[in-house]
């Protein structure tokens, strides 16, 4: 999938849905990648982790990278022959466990009387079985043009399943193997890719954070934010900032409005101006300024990846 028209991408992104009255907003943002050379290698290869359990973790990270989107659509192209890929997964198990323990607990059981199966339920002491694998792993990326390892990480992940006298066991070894390759297999993954995330911002809705004058407009901008038209709420609020340049309320939605339209800048200028007004909300601007600093820096990897498709295709 081509990374185009970042800007637009994010405001797209940015877009946001009213639940019912509630003036609590999802905002979804582009979280980039942790290793920022990882996400440039997009055709990619996922060889063999040498070791116990190798195998496990190998099949889950190519089934994570295979089937991993960014805004509905399929960031890496998995291959099976490697001389076609850009980055070459592989590694080797560091470690790979398994443990079976007993321990004590109380079970209810029936009580037979005559035909009555269970005619009365007693509190037994029973012996119940815990069975565990523990899995950890070296994955490293390697640049296939220039030999260059551009991501090396240890994950560890563990997989566990219990039962008790008369209960069947849930799941088998291979199927715990597995269950910890994919945890495994999702740590590296926010490693090296970008992928959608949803927070959630809440509009101040007390107007007494404004003079008496403007809480008419607040009010109604209020009303509007709980009834599905967002957009027109920012806007009244935003129409009441010249009147109100110190109001810590309205500077704090006009925070989350910045944000939904793409503007991180003015979102964490926003956010900044709250704190010094009012201390108290200073969590909730904090929050804003974390979620802002994440969509800019989602924003400019995008672009990074744009750049280096373009450059490929030159």
């Amino acid at each position: 999938m081509p990374v185009t028209s970042t800007r637009r991408n994010l405001t797209i992104a940015l877009t946001f849905l009213l639940a019912g009255c509630a003036t609590t907003v999802p905002v979804s943002v582009v979280v980039p990648a942790r290793f920022p050379d990882a996400p440039l290698l997009r055709t990619v290869y996922v060889g063999d982790l040498q070791g116990h359990g190798g195998i496990a973790v190998r099949d889950a990270l190519e089934t994570r990278l295979s089937r991993h989107t960014l805004d509905g659509r399929l960031f890496f192209t998995t291959v099976r022959d490697q001389r076609r890929a850009d980055g070459l997964y592989g590694g080797r198990m560091i470690d790979a466990r398994s443990n079976e323990e007993y321990y004590e607990t109380t079970q209810s059981v029936c009580v037979r009387s005559g035909d009555d199966l269970c005619a009365s339920r007693v509190n037994r002491q029973v012996t119940c079985t815990r069975y565990s694998i523990d899995l950890a792993a070296q994955v490293e990326l390697i640049d296939a043009r220039s030999g260059h390892i551009v991501y090396s990480r240890d994950h560890r992940n563990r997989a566990q399943d219990s039962w008790c006298p008369g209960q069947e066991r849930g799941r088998t070894y291979d199927q715990l193997e597995y269950e910890a390759a994919q945890g495994i297999a999702g740590a590296v993954l926010l490693d090296v890719a970008p992928h959608n995330q949803q927070f959630t911002a809440s509009f101040f809705t007390n107007s007494d954070t404004v003079s008496e004058a403007s809480r008419p407009t607040f009010e109604q901008a209020t009303d509007l934010a709980q009834n599905d038209a967002a957009y027109d709420a920012c806007q009244q609020w935003s129409a009441l900032e010249p009147a109100e340049p110190n109001s810590a309320g309205l500077l704090l939605n006009l925070g989350i409005c910045s944000e939904l339209v793409g503007d991180t800048n003015a979102a964490e200028n926003y956010y900044y101006r709250v704190m010094e007004l009012d201390p108290s909300l200073n969590n909730r601007a904090q929050q804003g300024i974390r979620r802002a600093r994440i969509a800019a820096a989602g924003v400019d990897q995008l672009a990074d990846i744009a750049d280096a498709e373009r450059d490929s295709w030159d």
